[in-house]
């Protein structure tokens, strides 16, 4: 799980996504993530985020283009 952690020690979600293969690099990630804080509709939700860190469990649902995924985070 070290290789998922920030310098703080906080669960950082690009690892995670980038682990379990949804993208190939960080730096897709955050491109994909500037073009989705441009939106009204990302605004709304900002669980939308997908560069942050994780400060405790959560369960997440995640829309990328047409393909939705659930995303359950945590210790």
């Amino acid at each position: 799980m070290d290789e998922f952690r920030n310098e703080k020690g906080d669960l950082f979600l690009p690892n995670i996504l980038r682990h379990v293969e949804f993208f190939k690099s960080n730096g897709q990630i955050r491109q994909i993530n500037q073009q989705r804080q441009k939106t009204e509709k990302f605004k709304k939700d900002p669980d939308q985020d997908l560069w942050r860190n994780i400060t405790c469990p959560e369960f997440t649902e995640f829309k990328i283009g047409k393909r939705v995924f659930w995303l359950i985070v945590g210790e």
